[in-house]
């Protein structure tokens, strides 16, 4: 869901003191639609300054400051909604591949080799990449 009309401003931000500062930062520029990134299941525990931004001001600056908390997975969303975090600003965009669908497949990569012009043997680099504008 887009949070924002394109050609306006969006601050985004990924790890405990970026959000802080982040939700700082988005309200001294006027209210700009915020977006925190979260790529942790255990909420920085162990560490001090981090473990305090994680488990105590974010939830706080979460219910009021920001318009989505993207997750890298289901275990990192349902920890963060325990601390405290804002449920309904919590999404999950899987992190990684699905080994299964994406393995290897020997005859589809003969049949593209022959297809390219490439001669069997030879070495092929290939970059998997996606162009987003908006």
């Amino acid at each position: 869901r887009r949070i924002h009309a394109p050609g306006t401003r969006l601050v985004q931000s990924w790890l405990y003191l970026a959000d802080s500062i982040a939700s700082i930062s988005a309200q001294m520029l006027g209210r700009t639609p915020l977006a925190w990134g979260i790529r942790s299941s255990h909420g920085a525990r162990g560490k001090r300054l981090t473990g305090l931004l994680a488990q105590r001001l974010n939830p706080w600056l979460s219910q009021r400051h920001v318009q989505r908390i993207v997750c890298c997975g289901e275990r990192a969303r349902e920890a963060h909604a325990a601390l405290g975090y804002a449920r309904d600003k919590l999404f999950v965009i899987p992190n990684g591949y699905d080994t299964v669908s994406q393995r290897r497949d020997d005859a589809a990569g003969a049949a593209l080799r022959a297809q390219l012009g490439i001669a069997p043997g030879t070495a092929v680099i290939g970059m998997a990449a996606r162009i987003d504008t908006f």
